[in-house]
């Protein structure tokens, strides 16, 4: 049967994608068994295997159709009737997880046929995982194969794992294998199964009492240069296993063993994640620093799949709200990513705790009360909490002591691992234990800190490994929790749903205030309401400390500070100082402690160690190799004592440690600090305390394969962190860091380099904001002015994304020379013209078709435009804060057409004020409009010395109507998309497939780009235009034929239109006719808008 090889990708042209397209958004299969019926449409898809059709075709003496088949075959007496199945007929990219199909029209002509009726043995072939089928098409289709066949034999996708069988189904009677693979020259070790079909028992086997079908399979595994017997498959250390197919099988060759206990298990583990520590709080009270979880824990707002616009209806289909973070559970694979200290560790741990408390009857019906988790077939399931780093590092000690599994990146890993950490607790469940949990799909895996992994290629091993445990144990759902930078490229997870965690808004960091002055004062409700009006006060009191606090593990550490100083830092160096000073002095009083001068010394030097180790950095080691790091410290006791060894005094230090100040924690044998910021704080501390030459070398000096260590994504913390400490011991150390970046670029630097340096530099100016920095040093401009070629189109897509987003991000800090509404280029000039609006999916040869148009895209009509102006791109945050900066905002001329009540500043604006080239979003269509009042007045005064008026006579600013936006999106060619029909990819668009997570700079993406000029038009941000939404507009200007300037009027709280697509939504919200609509009042973080300069119209 034909696989993903097997199909020649040349032969998918783009006929062949919008047909798939189409087949996979209808997901009706009715319809695909009406293009497949069809030789015409089926041929179209079939091309890609015409290669293996001749092959077939030859090899039977007759010409094949159909890259599927089924046969009937004798063998010793035995008919085995086999169906060879094709998974691989829309295969076409790299991206085709979850998007092929089976189809039921191919079952019913190869599996479910009259053919089979009587065979002894009935068996299915092909070559795919069931998790690669779409999901609407996979389940029925395993369903159907289960019901109707005996044997299953399908591919693994040539992935280096111990292929695990699946045990046979009792009511289907019904066995599946994973094979291996087998090419000359694979990079992968090659694996295959020898399968033996007995209608009796094999000679030497115990017979059955019916003497039911066995099966037996032998595994072989390529090893050191020899086919060798693969002794690793569970259960099977003979490297064999039989199976009776007429009845439940046990366990190959003896009896299942009961299954163990794991209530100690889940009492450790509701106890461990039963709290939240809160360090360094002075309460004179002990046990104060432990909180129930319960008490402290706030639900986190996420968006992303969470919130799919394919699973929303009506508005929030065009409009995907941000939703709870346990939401996104509903994922059987997802990846969770969120800033530093956003809260992804405590989530899992509520996950983990609620499923315990769950589980153990403490607190029956959580898993479903809390967290949305339907139980599974045994009840809730049974929570794998497992820190990333640990497992890793836990691989690669086993792997030196050469024991373990036998593949190095395969899914036994994960049973080996829970074993050795549980007989470490002595909870009495071993490899097998888990084993048997995760084939049960009894369990729920939580892979925690995937930015935890040591450097680049090892976040890709451990991407590779988790990967094989979603394909291992397929019933389990999995979560894995990782920081934005380091999900990218190559460490991204196939297959997986992402979310993304939001900043704390408004409601939740007064709900979190509220429950810490609760906790605080338990017995006390008026202290409690009273310490929560000051901190609340506190905290609004400055707009940097408002932005600290958008984020969980600042906003708890913001408490602490306040309630230990009554005063609050401005600066993120300061907030951590402040922090780590109190963690260390708290516990100073005790006899023998060490001066909190010397503790933070010896946590620095052991921070930089970690962070700068030659295997990449790390986050958890033993306490022997962290005694060897600060070992030189260590030669003296506190009065100067010489006696002892200095790696046993620093054992005793940092034993004492994880007791006294709690920046450091215990985990199992390892060592690590208790939130990663603090290690990088703390290396930061440890940096700027060498000599400028020796800092400059640790940062600049010789580059890995990831260039100099201060570019890394694992540095980037420390490096901004770094420039705040500087700061404080001085502007010219600060300087001293900036020019080494800038020294290291060399006379002629590439592009790619100096967009880079701009970028780092600009993130690094932009954290010392509250400090009022700015670099003396001339090149910053130059290299800021040289970033303007990440807006060059012929330049752009030499320099990697995130290298141009940083760069644009950096420049528009010193002011990006593009922004501003007089500025030459910020408008383009559209002659008008007739177009055709509108798509349909119904007749391919009528004007408009388009395979993925939606209803509301119905029905096509011609439409003529008057000539225009139109913005290049959307409006930007720093072209909205001069609106709010004017004292005349709030005129009530501005507002006429709504809003004069809201508050003028859109959410989330201080955040949003960082990035002053970045579109502006979360603004009501209301504030769009009043802005392009306020700019239209603004426009019409005479400007500069000359007093020359800019507005021309007779035009105003406004939103585009849906036609205007249409036209110079579509042209009178009828694009597809604003730059042409080809479909969207990161040089063109930032959308859902591009995982970037949030909105960019204006402009960036030069590939989005219209023939005129005109930029972003696809993706980043939903933009608003005039029209309101009115379900009948297009049939009703169908009706009056040809018509000008069309636009659909609405009163006050009309729905408006809004078009374009944004960053997390799929390419087909991206095509130039795709429409949505919402309130005016709503405002989100997708949605912003642009200008046109034209005839005033009435809304």
């Amino acid at each position: 049967m034909p696989g993903n090889h097997d199909a020649d990708r040349r032969q998918v042209d783009l006929i062949a994608r919008m047909a798939q397209q189409g087949l996979l958004a209808a997901a009706d299969q009715d319809q695909i068994a009406t293009v497949l019926a069809d030789p015409g449409q089926g041929a179209v898809l079939f091309k890609r295997h015409a290669a293996y059709l001749a092959f077939y075709g030859a090899w039977l003496g007759t010409a094949q159709t159909l890259p599927w088949w089924q046969r009937t075959i004798e063998i010793r007496g035995q008919r085995l009737h086999l169906a060879g199945l094709d998974s691989a007929w829309m295969a076409c990219d790299d991206q085709d997880y979850g998007r092929l199909l089976l189809s039921h029209y191919q079952i019913n002509q190869t599996v479910d046929v009259r053919a089979a009726a009587g065979a002894d043995w009935r068996i299915a072939l092909l070559h795919h995982p069931w998790d690669h089928l779409a999901p609407f098409d996979g389940t029925a289709a395993r369903q159907a194969i289960h019901l109707h066949r005996d044997l299953v034999l399908r591919g693994h996708r040539h992935e280096s794992e111990a292929f695990r069988v699946l045990s046979p189904d009792p009511a289907r009677a019904c066995l599946e294998l994973a094979a291996g693979c087998v090419y000359d020259g694979s990079r992968y070790p090659n694996a295959f199964q020898w399968i033996e079909l007995y209608a009796d028992p094999p000679v030497g086997a115990a017979p059955g009492r019916d003497a039911p079908k066995r099966v037996r399979v032998h595994f072989r595994a390529w090893v050191q240069g020899a086919w060798q017997t693969d002794r690793n498959q569970p259960g099977c250390p003979d490297g064999h296993a039989e199976f009776d197919l007429d009845r439940p099988a046990a366990a190959p060759g003896k009896r299942p063993p009961p299954p163990a206990d794991p209530r100690k298990y889940l009492e450790d583990l509701a106890t461990d994640t039963g709290s939240i520590d809160i360090r360094g709080l002075v309460t004179g009270r002990p046990e104060a620093h432990r909180f129930p979880i319960a008490e402290l824990y706030i639900e986190l707002q996420a968006t992303g799949t969470g919130a799919a616009a394919a699973d929303q209806t009506g508005a929030d289909r065009t409009h995907p709200r941000a939703t709870l973070l346990r939401e996104a559970l509903v994922n059987p694979r997802l990846v969770i990513v969120g800033d530093p200290g956003c809260g992804k560790t405590t989530f899992l741990r509520w996950v983990a705790h609620c499923l315990a408390a769950d589980r153990l009857g403490r607190d029956p019906g959580a898993a479903a009360r809390r967290l949305g988790l339907a139980p599974g077939a045994a009840g809730p399931r049974l929570p794998l909490l497992i820190p990333i780093a640990d497992w890793l590092d836990y691989i690669e000690r086993t792997k030196a002591q050469k024991t373990g599994p036998t593949l190095p990146n395969g899914a036994a890993w994960l049973p080996a691992y829970l074993s050795a950490r549980a007989g470490d607790a002595n909870q009495a469940l071993g490899a097998d234990d888990f084993r048997r949990l995760l084939d049960e799909g009894q369990a729920l895996i939580l892979l925690d800190g995937l930015d935890e992994a040591p450097d680049r290629l090892q976040r890709e091993r451990a991407v590779r490994r988790i990967e094989r445990l979603a394909q291992a144990w397929p019933r389990c759902p999995l979560v894995v929790t990782s920081r934005p930078a380091a999900y990218q490229d190559r460490a991204v997870l196939a297959g997986f749903a992402h979310t993304t965690i939001e900043a704390l808004d408004a409601a939740a960091i007064d709900g979190f205030l509220a429950r810490w002055g609760r906790a605080l004062f338990p017995e006390r409700p008026d202290r409690a309401a009273a310490h929560h009006r000051e901190l609340a006060a506190a905290l609004a009191s400055r707009r940097e400390i408002r932005q600290l606090a958008r984020n969980t593990v600042m906003l708890t550490a913001l408490a602490v500070v306040h309630w230990n100083d009554k005063r609050l830092p401005e600066q993120r160096a300061e907030l951590y100082e402040s922090i780590v000073r109190w963690l260390i002095e708290a516990r100073e009083q005790r006899p023998g402690r060490e001066r909190s001068q010397r503790c933070r010394q010896l946590l620095a030097d052991l921070a930089l160690a970690m962070q700068t180790d030659p295997k990449g950095r790390q986050v958890q080691v033993t306490r022997r190799w962290a005694a060897e790091r600060i070992a030189p410290r260590c030669d003296r006791g506190q009065a100067g004592d010489t006696a002892g060894d200095p790696i046993e005094r620093a054992e005793s230090f940092l034993a004492a440690e994880e007791i006294d100040s709690g920046i450091l924690v215990r985990r199992g044998h390892q060592l690590r600090f208790w939130h990663l910021t603090f290690q990088e704080y703390l290396a930061a501390q440890a940096l700027a305390g060498r000599p400028n030459a020796e800092r400059a070398e640790l940062l600049l000096g010789a580059a890995g394969e990831d260039g100099a260590a201060l570019y890394r994504p694992e540095w980037r913390e420390t490096v901004l962190l770094l420039a705040g400490v500087l700061y404080l011991q001085g502007e010219d150390k600060v300087e001293c860091l900036i020019a080494g970046v800038l020294d290291r670029l060399g006379p002629t630097p590439t592009l790619a380099r100096q967009a880079r340096a701009a970028g780092l530099l600009g993130a690094l100016v932009r954290d010392l904001s509250p400090f009022g920095y700015r670099p003396a040093n001339p090149r910053y401009a130059r290299v800021l002015d040289a970033a303007l070629a990440v807006f060059d189109p012929a330049q752009a897509p030499t320099i990697p994304l995130a290298d141009r987003i940083a760069a644009a991000d950096a420049l528009a800090q010193a002011g990006d020379p593009r922004l501003g509404w007089t500025q030459p280029g910020r408008w383009v000039e559209l002659p008008g013209g007739s177009f055709t609006m509108g798509a349909q999916n119904q007749d391919q040869a009528a004007p408009g078709y388009d395979p993925e148009a939606r209803d509301l895209e119905y029905p096509v009509h011609v439409v003529n435009v008057t000539a225009f102006r139109i913005a290049r791109f959307p409006a930007a945050v720093q072209e909205f804060a001069e609106f709010l900066d004017d004292e005349d905002h709030a005129d009530p001329r501005w507002w006429r057409a709504g809003g004069a009540g809201q508050h003028p500043e859109p959410d989330d604006w201080q955040s949003q004020r960082a990035y002053p080239s970045r579109p502006v979003v979360n603004l009501s269509w209301y504030q769009a409009m009043a802005f392009c009042a306020w700019l239209t007045v603004k426009l019409a005064r005479p400007q500069g010395a000359k007093g020359t008026v800019w507005l021309p006579p007779g035009l105003v600013v406004r939103l585009p109507t849906e036609a205007e936006w249409e036209y110079a999106a579509r042209g009178e060619s009828g694009r597809r998309h604003p730059w042409g029909d080809e479909p969207p990819d990161a040089q063109r668009a930032n959308y859902i497939d591009t995982r970037i997570g949030h909105a960019i700079p204006v402009g960036i993406l030069t590939g989005d780009c219209t023939p005129n000029g005109v930029l972003d038009l696809a993706g980043n941000v939903w933009e608003w235009c005039l029209d309101a939404y009115s379900a009948d507009f297009y049939g009703w200007c169908q009706r009056q034929g040809p018509l000008a300037d069309p636009l659909a009027r609405g009163d006050g709280d009309s729905p408006r239109v809004l078009r374009g697509g944004a960053f997390e939504y799929r390419a087909r919200y991206l095509r130039s006719t795709d429409r949505g609509w919402v309130g005016p009042v709503n405002r989100d973080r997708f949605i912003g808008f642009r200008c046109v300069l034209a005839a005033p119209r009435q809304p």
